[in-house]
Protein backbone atom coordinates (compact mmCIF):
# COMPACT_ATOMS: atom_id res chain seq x y z
CA UNK A 1 0.00 0.00 0.00
CA UNK A 2 2.84 2.41 0.62
CA UNK A 3 4.39 1.70 -2.40
CA UNK A 4 1.31 2.05 -4.33
CA UNK A 5 0.68 5.66 -2.29
CA UNK A 6 4.83 6.95 -2.91
CA UNK A 7 4.39 5.32 -6.73
CA UNK A 8 1.10 7.87 -7.04
CA UNK A 9 2.46 10.83 -5.53
CA UNK A 10 5.25 10.26 -8.03
CA UNK A 11 3.47 10.52 -11.17
CA UNK A 12 1.35 13.41 -9.51
CA UNK A 13 4.76 15.30 -9.43
CA UNK A 14 5.94 14.87 -12.69
CA UNK A 15 2.45 15.68 -14.40
CA UNK A 16 2.44 19.04 -12.44
CA UNK A 17 6.27 19.73 -13.91
CA UNK A 18 4.81 18.79 -17.52
CA UNK A 19 1.97 20.92 -16.98
CA UNK A 20 4.11 23.67 -15.60
CA UNK A 21 6.75 23.44 -18.21
CA UNK A 22 4.76 23.70 -21.43
CA UNK A 23 2.64 26.66 -19.56
CA UNK A 24 6.05 28.60 -18.94
CA UNK A 25 7.01 28.18 -22.31
CA UNK A 26 4.09 29.03 -24.19
CA UNK A 27 1.53 31.16 -22.57
CA UNK A 28 2.85 32.63 -19.26
CA UNK A 29 3.92 35.67 -20.90
CA UNK A 30 0.43 36.26 -22.62
CA UNK A 31 -1.96 38.54 -21.02
CA UNK A 32 -4.36 35.87 -20.84
CA UNK A 33 -4.66 36.75 -16.90
CA UNK A 34 -8.19 34.92 -15.93
CA UNK A 35 -6.92 32.00 -18.87
CA UNK A 36 -3.95 31.73 -17.18
CA UNK A 37 -5.32 31.29 -13.39
CA UNK A 38 -7.91 28.75 -15.10
CA UNK A 39 -5.39 26.28 -16.75
CA UNK A 40 -2.53 26.41 -13.50
CA UNK A 41 -5.61 25.35 -11.06
CA UNK A 42 -6.97 23.19 -13.83
CA UNK A 43 -4.29 21.51 -14.21
CA UNK A 44 -2.70 21.22 -10.82
CA UNK A 45 -6.29 19.46 -9.85
CA UNK A 46 -6.33 17.10 -13.14
CA UNK A 47 -2.48 16.36 -12.20
CA UNK A 48 -3.71 14.78 -8.81
CA UNK A 49 -7.24 12.70 -10.96
CA UNK A 50 -5.37 11.59 -13.53
CA UNK A 51 -2.92 8.74 -12.41
CA UNK A 52 -5.76 7.01 -10.82
CA UNK A 53 -7.76 7.06 -14.56
CA UNK A 54 -7.18 4.00 -15.50
CA UNK A 55 -8.51 2.75 -18.90
CA UNK A 56 -9.20 -0.80 -19.53
CA UNK A 57 -8.40 -2.35 -23.13
CA UNK A 58 -9.97 -5.86 -23.53
CA UNK A 59 -7.88 -7.97 -25.90
CA UNK A 60 -9.57 -11.09 -27.37
CA UNK A 61 -7.00 -14.00 -27.94
CA UNK A 62 -8.07 -17.34 -28.96
CA UNK A 63 -6.79 -20.49 -26.98
CA UNK A 64 -7.00 -23.88 -28.57
CA UNK A 65 -7.45 -26.03 -25.33
CA UNK A 66 -5.05 -28.57 -24.36
CA UNK A 67 -6.59 -32.11 -22.77
CA UNK A 68 -6.25 -31.73 -19.58
CA UNK A 69 -4.63 -34.21 -16.78
CA UNK A 70 -8.06 -35.64 -15.38
CA UNK A 71 -8.58 -34.14 -11.57
CA UNK A 72 -10.98 -35.95 -9.76
CA UNK A 73 -13.59 -33.68 -8.37
CA UNK A 74 -13.75 -35.39 -4.90
CA UNK A 75 -14.04 -32.52 -2.15
CA UNK A 76 -11.98 -33.19 1.43
CA UNK A 77 -14.08 -33.83 4.57
CA UNK A 78 -14.71 -30.61 6.68
CA UNK A 79 -14.29 -32.61 9.67
CA UNK A 80 -10.26 -32.30 8.79
CA UNK A 81 -8.66 -29.78 11.02
CA UNK A 82 -5.97 -27.26 9.19
CA UNK A 83 -2.43 -27.76 10.37
CA UNK A 84 -0.30 -24.99 11.51
CA UNK A 85 1.90 -23.79 9.29
CA UNK A 86 4.64 -24.48 11.74
CA UNK A 87 4.20 -28.14 11.39
CA UNK A 88 5.25 -28.18 7.17
CA UNK A 89 8.95 -27.38 6.71
CA UNK A 90 9.51 -24.91 3.89
CA UNK A 91 11.19 -26.17 0.69
CA UNK A 92 13.84 -23.33 1.22
CA UNK A 93 15.08 -21.01 4.02
CA UNK A 94 13.97 -17.62 4.02
CA UNK A 95 16.34 -14.94 2.75
CA UNK A 96 17.38 -12.53 5.46
CA UNK A 97 14.91 -9.55 4.34
CA UNK A 98 16.30 -6.52 3.00
CA UNK A 99 15.87 -2.74 4.71
CA UNK A 100 12.71 -1.53 3.78
CA UNK A 101 13.34 2.11 3.18
CA UNK A 102 9.67 2.69 1.81
CA UNK A 103 8.16 3.07 5.36
CA UNK A 104 10.89 5.74 6.31
CA UNK A 105 10.33 7.35 3.03
CA UNK A 106 6.60 7.48 3.90
CA UNK A 107 6.85 9.00 7.57
CA UNK A 108 9.39 11.59 5.85
CA UNK A 109 6.65 12.53 3.80
CA UNK A 110 3.84 12.75 6.42
CA UNK A 111 6.04 14.78 8.47
CA UNK A 112 6.65 17.19 5.67
CA UNK A 113 2.70 17.47 4.97
CA UNK A 114 1.90 17.83 8.44
CA UNK A 115 4.81 21.16 8.50
CA UNK A 116 3.67 23.13 5.66
CA UNK A 117 -0.18 22.09 6.58
CA UNK A 118 0.69 23.30 9.90
CA UNK A 119 2.39 26.63 8.85
CA UNK A 120 -0.95 27.24 6.58
CA UNK A 121 -3.36 26.87 9.74
CA UNK A 122 -1.13 29.36 11.93
CA UNK A 123 -1.27 31.68 9.06
CA UNK A 124 -4.99 31.28 9.00
CA UNK A 125 -5.34 31.59 12.59
CA UNK A 126 -3.19 34.93 13.02
CA UNK A 127 -5.27 36.44 10.03
CA UNK A 128 -8.52 35.92 12.56
CA UNK A 129 -6.69 36.91 15.38
CA UNK A 130 -5.77 40.31 13.67
CA UNK A 131 -9.03 41.19 12.38
CA UNK A 132 -10.16 40.67 15.88
CA UNK A 133 -8.18 43.13 17.18
CA UNK A 134 -9.09 45.42 14.37
CA UNK A 135 -10.98 48.24 13.91
CA UNK A 136 -13.78 47.36 11.74
CA UNK A 137 -15.61 49.63 8.87
CA UNK A 138 -18.20 47.68 7.54
CA UNK A 139 -18.58 47.96 3.05
CA UNK A 140 -21.27 46.48 0.70
CA UNK A 141 -21.93 42.87 0.12
CA UNK A 142 -20.32 41.69 3.56
CA UNK A 143 -16.92 43.00 2.69
CA UNK A 144 -14.96 44.99 5.73
CA UNK A 145 -12.06 47.41 6.29
CA UNK A 146 -9.88 46.20 9.03
CA UNK A 147 -7.64 48.92 10.57
CA UNK A 148 -4.40 47.43 12.54
CA UNK A 149 -1.08 49.13 12.84
CA UNK A 150 -0.30 45.23 12.45
CA UNK A 151 -0.67 45.58 8.57
CA UNK A 152 2.50 47.24 7.21
CA UNK A 153 1.09 47.16 3.83
CA UNK A 154 -2.54 46.76 2.67
CA UNK A 155 -3.53 43.62 1.72
CA UNK A 156 -6.95 40.90 1.61
CA UNK A 157 -7.99 37.95 3.17
CA UNK A 158 -11.21 36.54 2.38
CA UNK A 159 -14.14 39.52 2.37
CA UNK A 160 -11.65 41.51 4.87
CA UNK A 161 -8.76 44.23 3.52
CA UNK A 162 -6.46 44.91 5.51
CA UNK A 163 -5.20 48.32 6.22
CA UNK A 164 -2.89 50.85 8.56
CA UNK A 165 -4.16 53.80 10.63
CA UNK A 166 -2.16 56.45 7.93
CA UNK A 167 -3.05 54.49 4.56
CA UNK A 168 -6.72 54.86 5.67
CA UNK A 169 -6.73 58.14 6.90
CA UNK A 170 -5.12 59.34 3.59
CA UNK A 171 -8.03 57.52 1.59
CA UNK A 172 -5.55 55.85 -1.10
CA UNK A 173 -8.49 54.67 -3.21
CA UNK A 174 -6.05 52.90 -5.25
CA UNK A 175 -4.90 50.63 -2.56
CA UNK A 176 -8.92 49.80 -1.86
CA UNK A 177 -9.87 49.38 -5.55
CA UNK A 178 -6.61 46.32 -5.96
CA UNK A 179 -8.09 44.30 -2.63
CA UNK A 180 -11.57 44.48 -3.23
CA UNK A 181 -10.35 43.34 -6.71
CA UNK A 182 -8.77 40.28 -4.51
CA UNK A 183 -12.05 39.75 -2.91
CA UNK A 184 -14.14 40.12 -6.02
CA UNK A 185 -11.88 37.35 -8.09
CA UNK A 186 -12.23 35.22 -4.84
CA UNK A 187 -8.65 34.81 -4.95
CA UNK A 188 -8.58 33.63 -0.94
CA UNK A 189 -9.76 30.07 -2.59
CA UNK A 190 -7.15 29.42 -5.00
CA UNK A 191 -4.90 30.36 -2.01
CA UNK A 192 -6.47 27.63 -0.18
CA UNK A 193 -6.63 25.23 -2.58
CA UNK A 194 -3.22 25.61 -4.17
CA UNK A 195 -1.14 25.50 0.18
CA UNK A 196 -3.63 22.48 0.45
CA UNK A 197 -1.66 21.04 -2.67
CA UNK A 198 1.15 22.03 -2.18
CA UNK A 199 1.50 20.40 1.43
CA UNK A 200 0.28 17.20 -0.82
CA UNK A 201 3.88 17.65 -3.12
CA UNK A 202 6.17 19.72 -0.93
CA UNK A 203 9.02 18.07 -2.11
CA UNK A 204 8.19 19.10 -5.54
CA UNK A 205 10.21 22.48 -6.47
CA UNK A 206 7.77 22.52 -9.41
CA UNK A 207 4.87 22.83 -7.12
CA UNK A 208 6.57 25.32 -5.01
CA UNK A 209 7.09 27.67 -8.66
CA UNK A 210 3.69 27.39 -9.47
CA UNK A 211 2.24 28.54 -6.18
CA UNK A 212 4.41 31.66 -6.82
CA UNK A 213 3.86 32.33 -10.23
CA UNK A 214 -0.49 32.02 -9.51
CA UNK A 215 0.09 34.57 -6.28
CA UNK A 216 1.58 37.04 -9.51
CA UNK A 217 -1.47 36.00 -11.85
CA UNK A 218 -3.41 37.37 -9.22
CA UNK A 219 -1.72 40.83 -8.51
CA UNK A 220 -2.28 40.85 -12.59
CA UNK A 221 -5.87 40.59 -12.02
CA UNK A 222 -6.08 42.55 -8.95
CA UNK A 223 -4.17 45.52 -11.00
CA UNK A 224 -6.29 45.10 -13.87
CA UNK A 225 -9.20 45.79 -11.26
CA UNK A 226 -7.99 49.03 -10.31
CA UNK A 227 -7.27 50.20 -14.24
CA UNK A 228 -10.66 49.33 -14.72
CA UNK A 229 -12.30 51.57 -12.50
CA UNK A 230 -10.90 54.88 -14.05
CA UNK A 231 -7.45 55.07 -12.25
CA UNK A 232 -4.46 56.25 -14.49
CA UNK A 233 -1.72 53.58 -15.01
CA UNK A 234 1.00 55.85 -15.00
CA UNK A 235 -0.39 57.45 -11.90
CA UNK A 236 -1.03 54.02 -10.15
CA UNK A 237 2.60 52.77 -11.32
CA UNK A 238 4.40 55.99 -9.48
CA UNK A 239 2.22 54.47 -6.60
CA UNK A 240 3.41 51.33 -6.73
CA UNK A 241 7.28 52.80 -7.00
CA UNK A 242 6.60 54.97 -3.89
CA UNK A 243 5.09 51.83 -1.64
CA UNK A 244 7.54 49.14 -3.14
CA UNK A 245 9.86 48.89 -0.24
CA UNK A 246 7.13 48.18 2.46
CA UNK A 247 5.91 44.85 2.65
CA UNK A 248 3.17 42.77 4.20
CA UNK A 249 4.07 40.31 6.94
CA UNK A 250 1.30 37.59 6.18
CA UNK A 251 2.59 35.50 3.07
CA UNK A 252 -0.65 33.57 3.07
CA UNK A 253 -2.94 36.77 2.37
CA UNK A 254 -3.03 38.68 -1.30
CA UNK A 255 -0.68 41.17 -0.40
CA UNK A 256 -0.74 44.82 -2.54
CA UNK A 257 3.38 44.34 -2.50
CA UNK A 258 3.05 40.12 -2.57
CA UNK A 259 4.47 40.14 -6.24
CA UNK A 260 7.63 41.15 -8.08
CA UNK A 261 6.89 44.69 -8.61
CA UNK A 262 9.03 44.84 -11.74
CA UNK A 263 6.65 42.03 -13.62
CA UNK A 264 3.59 43.79 -12.54
CA UNK A 265 5.12 46.69 -14.21
CA UNK A 266 6.17 45.05 -18.04
CA UNK A 267 2.57 43.35 -17.99
CA UNK A 268 0.88 46.58 -17.52
CA UNK A 269 2.54 48.16 -20.05
CA UNK A 270 2.75 45.23 -21.90
CA UNK A 271 0.04 45.46 -25.19
CA UNK A 272 -3.01 42.93 -24.92
CA UNK A 273 -2.54 39.42 -26.40
CA UNK A 274 -5.22 39.89 -29.36
CA UNK A 275 -4.73 36.92 -31.18
CA UNK A 276 -6.83 33.57 -29.66
CA UNK A 277 -5.58 32.25 -26.68
CA UNK A 278 -7.45 28.39 -27.56
CA UNK A 279 -4.88 27.18 -29.89
CA UNK A 280 -2.11 27.92 -27.59
CA UNK A 281 -3.44 25.96 -24.90
CA UNK A 282 -3.99 23.24 -27.39
CA UNK A 283 -0.60 21.50 -25.71
CA UNK A 284 -3.26 20.18 -22.82
CA UNK A 285 -4.54 17.48 -25.09
CA UNK A 286 -1.51 15.65 -25.78
CA UNK A 287 -0.33 15.68 -21.94
CA UNK A 288 -3.40 14.29 -21.37
CA UNK A 289 -3.82 11.47 -23.81
CA UNK A 290 -0.45 10.56 -23.44
CA UNK A 291 -0.86 10.53 -19.24
CA UNK A 292 -3.81 7.92 -19.71
CA UNK A 293 -2.29 5.91 -22.22
CA UNK A 294 0.36 5.08 -19.87
CA UNK A 295 -1.88 4.55 -17.23
CA UNK A 296 -4.31 2.29 -19.59
CA UNK A 297 -3.74 -1.85 -18.79
CA UNK A 298 -4.51 -4.77 -21.27
CA UNK A 299 -6.97 -7.30 -20.39
CA UNK A 300 -6.58 -10.74 -22.34
CA UNK A 301 -9.69 -12.25 -22.84
CA UNK A 302 -8.75 -15.90 -23.40
CA UNK A 303 -11.48 -17.37 -25.66
CA UNK A 304 -11.68 -21.27 -25.73
CA UNK A 305 -11.84 -23.17 -29.27
CA UNK A 306 -12.57 -26.35 -30.23
CA UNK A 307 -10.32 -28.82 -29.34
CA UNK A 308 -8.75 -31.07 -32.27
CA UNK A 309 -7.91 -33.69 -29.82
CA UNK A 310 -11.45 -34.23 -28.70
CA UNK A 311 -13.04 -33.73 -32.35
CA UNK A 312 -10.13 -36.83 -33.05
CA UNK A 313 -10.72 -39.07 -30.00
CA UNK A 314 -14.42 -39.45 -30.79
CA UNK A 315 -14.34 -38.73 -34.30
CA UNK A 316 -17.14 -41.33 -35.77
CA UNK A 317 -18.60 -42.12 -32.21
CA UNK A 318 -21.71 -40.29 -32.81
CA UNK A 319 -25.01 -41.66 -33.75
CA UNK A 320 -27.92 -39.89 -34.22
CA UNK A 321 -30.87 -41.57 -32.03
CA UNK A 322 -28.30 -42.15 -29.76
CA UNK A 323 -26.23 -38.92 -29.10
CA UNK A 324 -24.61 -38.02 -25.42
CA UNK A 325 -25.60 -34.26 -25.88
CA UNK A 326 -28.49 -32.29 -28.00
CA UNK A 327 -28.77 -28.91 -27.97
CA UNK A 328 -32.71 -27.66 -28.36
CA UNK A 329 -33.76 -23.97 -28.99
CA UNK A 330 -37.17 -24.45 -26.90
CA UNK A 331 -38.47 -27.01 -24.18
CA UNK A 332 -41.47 -28.13 -26.56
CA UNK A 333 -38.96 -29.52 -28.58
CA UNK A 334 -38.41 -32.31 -26.25
CA UNK A 335 -41.49 -33.50 -27.05
CA UNK A 336 -39.50 -35.34 -30.28
CA UNK A 337 -37.26 -37.53 -27.57
CA UNK A 338 -40.50 -39.25 -26.06
CA UNK A 339 -39.79 -41.96 -28.21
CA UNK A 340 -37.45 -43.14 -30.39
CA UNK A 341 -36.62 -46.64 -32.03
CA UNK A 342 -39.47 -48.43 -30.04
CA UNK A 343 -38.45 -47.36 -26.43
CA UNK A 344 -39.63 -44.33 -24.28
CA UNK A 345 -36.78 -42.29 -22.85
CA UNK A 346 -38.08 -39.51 -19.84
CA UNK A 347 -36.98 -36.08 -19.83
CA UNK A 348 -35.71 -34.96 -16.32
CA UNK A 349 -35.47 -31.18 -15.54
CA UNK A 350 -32.04 -30.46 -13.39
CA UNK A 351 -33.96 -27.99 -11.67
CA UNK A 352 -34.95 -30.45 -9.05
CA UNK A 353 -31.18 -30.97 -7.74
CA UNK A 354 -30.47 -27.32 -8.31
CA UNK A 355 -32.05 -24.47 -5.94
CA UNK A 356 -30.04 -21.67 -8.04
CA UNK A 357 -32.21 -21.33 -11.33
CA UNK A 358 -36.09 -21.27 -11.76
CA UNK A 359 -38.68 -22.70 -13.95
CA UNK A 360 -38.32 -19.38 -16.31
CA UNK A 361 -34.39 -20.47 -16.57
CA UNK A 362 -35.41 -23.61 -19.12
CA UNK A 363 -36.92 -20.96 -21.29
CA UNK A 364 -34.73 -20.55 -24.16
CA UNK A 365 -31.80 -22.99 -25.48
CA UNK A 366 -31.22 -25.93 -23.66
CA UNK A 367 -28.69 -28.46 -23.31
CA UNK A 368 -30.13 -32.58 -23.21
CA UNK A 369 -27.77 -34.57 -21.63
CA UNK A 370 -28.47 -38.37 -22.05
CA UNK A 371 -27.58 -40.64 -18.83
CA UNK A 372 -26.99 -44.28 -19.34
CA UNK A 373 -28.04 -46.47 -16.62
CA UNK A 374 -25.48 -47.11 -13.76
CA UNK A 375 -23.82 -43.48 -14.61
CA UNK A 376 -22.53 -41.74 -11.66
CA UNK A 377 -24.30 -38.72 -10.90
CA UNK A 378 -22.59 -36.25 -8.26
CA UNK A 379 -23.91 -32.56 -7.58
CA UNK A 380 -23.45 -30.74 -4.17
CA UNK A 381 -25.81 -32.39 -2.24
CA UNK A 382 -25.97 -36.09 -3.55
CA UNK A 383 -24.05 -38.57 -4.95
CA UNK A 384 -26.19 -40.78 -6.96
CA UNK A 385 -26.44 -43.68 -9.72
CA UNK A 386 -29.09 -43.14 -12.59
CA UNK A 387 -31.47 -46.14 -12.46
CA UNK A 388 -32.84 -45.75 -16.00
CA UNK A 389 -31.92 -43.96 -19.37
CA UNK A 390 -33.18 -40.59 -18.85
CA UNK A 391 -32.69 -37.33 -20.84
CA UNK A 392 -31.67 -34.70 -18.24
CA UNK A 393 -32.94 -31.03 -19.23
CA UNK A 394 -29.95 -28.60 -18.25
CA UNK A 395 -30.62 -24.75 -19.26
CA UNK A 396 -27.35 -23.56 -21.64
CA UNK A 397 -27.38 -20.11 -20.53
CA UNK A 398 -26.63 -21.29 -16.75
CA UNK A 399 -23.86 -23.82 -16.83
CA UNK A 400 -20.08 -23.75 -17.78
CA UNK A 401 -19.83 -27.10 -19.79
CA UNK A 402 -16.34 -29.58 -19.77
CA UNK A 403 -16.24 -32.68 -21.30
CA UNK A 404 -13.18 -34.42 -19.38
CA UNK A 405 -12.34 -31.21 -17.68
CA UNK A 406 -11.91 -29.79 -21.27
CA UNK A 407 -14.13 -26.52 -21.86
CA UNK A 408 -16.86 -26.69 -24.91
CA UNK A 409 -19.79 -24.55 -25.58
CA UNK A 410 -23.09 -24.90 -28.12
CA UNK A 411 -20.65 -24.62 -31.18
CA UNK A 412 -18.17 -26.96 -30.27
CA UNK A 413 -20.38 -29.94 -28.76
CA UNK A 414 -18.59 -32.99 -29.16
CA UNK A 415 -19.94 -35.93 -31.49
CA UNK A 416 -20.17 -38.51 -28.16
CA UNK A 417 -22.74 -41.86 -27.54
CA UNK A 418 -24.29 -42.08 -24.78
CA UNK A 419 -22.42 -45.09 -23.78
CA UNK A 420 -19.31 -43.43 -23.40
CA UNK A 421 -20.58 -41.43 -20.13
CA UNK A 422 -19.62 -42.63 -16.88
CA UNK A 423 -19.52 -39.82 -14.49
CA UNK A 424 -21.34 -36.47 -14.13
CA UNK A 425 -19.83 -34.36 -11.74
CA UNK A 426 -22.27 -30.89 -11.30
CA UNK A 427 -21.04 -28.33 -8.74
CA UNK A 428 -21.48 -24.80 -8.08
CA UNK A 429 -18.43 -21.91 -8.32
CA UNK A 430 -20.50 -19.50 -6.98
CA UNK A 431 -21.81 -17.96 -10.46
CA UNK A 432 -22.36 -21.01 -12.33
CA UNK A 433 -22.78 -24.18 -12.62
CA UNK A 434 -19.37 -26.64 -13.38
CA UNK A 435 -21.26 -29.66 -15.12
CA UNK A 436 -18.22 -32.32 -15.96
CA UNK A 437 -19.16 -35.33 -18.45
CA UNK A 438 -16.69 -37.73 -17.72
CA UNK A 439 -16.22 -40.42 -20.37
CA UNK A 440 -14.95 -44.27 -20.49
CA UNK A 441 -11.38 -43.75 -21.67
CA UNK A 442 -10.84 -40.71 -19.22
CA UNK A 443 -12.60 -42.94 -16.24
CA UNK A 444 -10.40 -45.60 -16.77
CA UNK A 445 -7.15 -43.42 -16.62
CA UNK A 446 -8.50 -41.74 -13.48
CA UNK A 447 -9.37 -45.24 -11.35
CA UNK A 448 -6.94 -47.57 -13.02
CA UNK A 449 -3.63 -45.23 -11.86
CA UNK A 450 -2.88 -44.97 -7.93
CA UNK A 451 -3.91 -41.48 -7.17
CA UNK A 452 -4.40 -39.36 -4.38
CA UNK A 453 -6.44 -36.14 -2.96
CA UNK A 454 -3.98 -32.84 -2.07
CA UNK A 455 -5.69 -30.16 -0.34
CA UNK A 456 -4.63 -26.56 1.01
CA UNK A 457 -5.96 -22.59 1.39
CA UNK A 458 -4.02 -20.02 0.95
CA UNK A 459 -4.91 -16.76 3.14
CA UNK A 460 -3.48 -13.26 3.24
CA UNK A 461 -1.34 -12.80 6.14
CA UNK A 462 -2.35 -9.31 7.70
CA UNK A 463 -5.91 -9.86 6.81
CA UNK A 464 -6.32 -13.66 7.34
CA UNK A 465 -9.20 -13.78 3.98
CA UNK A 466 -8.97 -16.65 1.61
CA UNK A 467 -7.64 -16.74 -1.56
CA UNK A 468 -9.85 -18.13 -4.33
CA UNK A 469 -7.07 -16.30 -7.35
CA UNK A 470 -3.75 -16.80 -6.23
CA UNK A 471 -1.37 -18.98 -8.29
CA UNK A 472 -0.80 -22.41 -6.64
CA UNK A 473 1.20 -25.18 -7.83
CA UNK A 474 2.11 -28.19 -6.45
CA UNK A 475 5.03 -30.00 -7.54
CA UNK A 476 7.15 -33.46 -6.81
CA UNK A 477 10.25 -33.50 -4.89
CA UNK A 478 12.48 -32.45 -8.23
CA UNK A 479 10.08 -29.55 -8.30
CA UNK A 480 8.24 -30.83 -11.17
CA UNK A 481 4.77 -29.40 -12.01
CA UNK A 482 2.27 -32.32 -11.46
CA UNK A 483 -1.37 -30.72 -11.84
CA UNK A 484 -2.91 -27.34 -11.59
CA UNK A 485 -5.55 -27.08 -8.62
CA UNK A 486 -9.32 -27.09 -8.99
CA UNK A 487 -10.85 -24.49 -6.34
CA UNK A 488 -14.16 -25.27 -4.07
CA UNK A 489 -15.56 -23.45 -1.99
CA UNK A 490 -15.75 -24.86 1.39
CA UNK A 491 -19.37 -23.79 2.12
CA UNK A 492 -21.38 -22.11 0.32
CA UNK A 493 -21.52 -18.26 1.27
CA UNK A 494 -18.33 -18.80 3.63
CA UNK A 495 -15.31 -17.37 1.39
CA UNK A 496 -13.30 -20.18 2.76
CA UNK A 497 -11.69 -21.62 -0.47
CA UNK A 498 -9.52 -24.60 -0.94
CA UNK A 499 -7.27 -25.81 -3.96
CA UNK A 500 -7.52 -29.17 -4.45
CA UNK A 501 -5.39 -31.34 -6.83
CA UNK A 502 -5.68 -35.28 -7.26
CA UNK A 503 -1.99 -36.42 -8.88
CA UNK A 504 -0.10 -39.98 -8.58
CA UNK A 505 0.51 -40.96 -5.21
CA UNK A 506 4.45 -39.89 -4.01
CA UNK A 507 5.98 -39.82 -0.88
CA UNK A 508 6.44 -35.86 -0.58
CA UNK A 509 4.88 -32.99 -2.52
CA UNK A 510 6.00 -29.35 -2.31
CA UNK A 511 2.76 -26.92 -2.92
CA UNK A 512 4.00 -22.89 -3.78
CA UNK A 513 1.70 -20.10 -3.83
CA UNK A 514 2.31 -16.76 -4.81
CA UNK A 515 -0.39 -13.59 -6.01
CA UNK A 516 0.42 -10.48 -7.33
CA UNK A 517 1.80 -7.80 -5.23
CA UNK A 518 2.16 -11.00 -2.26
CA UNK A 519 4.71 -13.12 -1.14
CA UNK A 520 5.76 -16.64 -2.65
CA UNK A 521 5.88 -19.14 0.13
CA UNK A 522 5.99 -23.30 -0.25
CA UNK A 523 4.87 -25.33 2.12
CA UNK A 524 6.19 -29.57 1.87
CA UNK A 525 3.28 -32.41 2.33
CA UNK A 526 4.54 -35.59 3.41
CA UNK A 527 2.06 -38.66 2.84
CA UNK A 528 1.77 -41.09 5.25
CA UNK A 529 1.81 -44.95 4.13
CA UNK A 530 -2.26 -45.57 4.19
CA UNK A 531 -3.39 -42.03 3.58
CA UNK A 532 -5.58 -41.20 0.80
CA UNK A 533 -5.78 -37.91 0.99
CA UNK A 534 -4.01 -34.84 3.00
CA UNK A 535 -4.82 -31.24 3.78
CA UNK A 536 -1.35 -29.66 4.03
CA UNK A 537 -3.03 -26.49 6.17
CA UNK A 538 -2.69 -22.94 5.53
CA UNK A 539 -0.20 -20.76 3.57
CA UNK A 540 0.08 -17.30 4.24
CA UNK A 541 0.96 -14.56 1.61
CA UNK A 542 2.98 -11.30 3.20
CA UNK A 543 1.94 -8.56 1.21
CA UNK A 544 5.27 -6.87 -0.24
Amino acid sequence: MISLFLSYELKVAVLIAVFYTFWRLLVAKETWHRLNRIVLLSTTVASFILPLCVITIHQRVEAVPILPEIISQAVLPNSLTPQSPTDSAPMVAELEQAFDWQPLVFAIYIIGVAVVLSKTLYAVWRLHQMATASEIHPLEAGRQIAVTNEAKAPFSWWKTVFLNKKDYEEGTTAFLAHELGHIRLHHSLDVILVETLTALQWFNPTMWMLRADLRTIHEYEADQQVISHGFNDIQYLHLLIRKAAVQSGYSLANGFFNSTLKKRINMMMKPKTQRSPWLRFAYLLPIIAVSLALSAKVQKDVVQSSSPAIEQRYKGAFVDENSLIMLIADLDDLKKLSSEGGKTRKVKSQLDFNEHFTQESMDGKTIIVHLAKGTLYVNDKESKTIEADVNYAFPQGGFDWQINSEPFDETTIPALHYKTLKRVENHWNGKKNVVNLITDAAHRANTEAPRVLIGAYVRDAETKAYFNHAEVTIMDADSVELAKPIVREVTRGSQMYRYLWSVPRKDKYIIRATKGGFSTEYVNVALGKDEQQKLAGELFLHKK
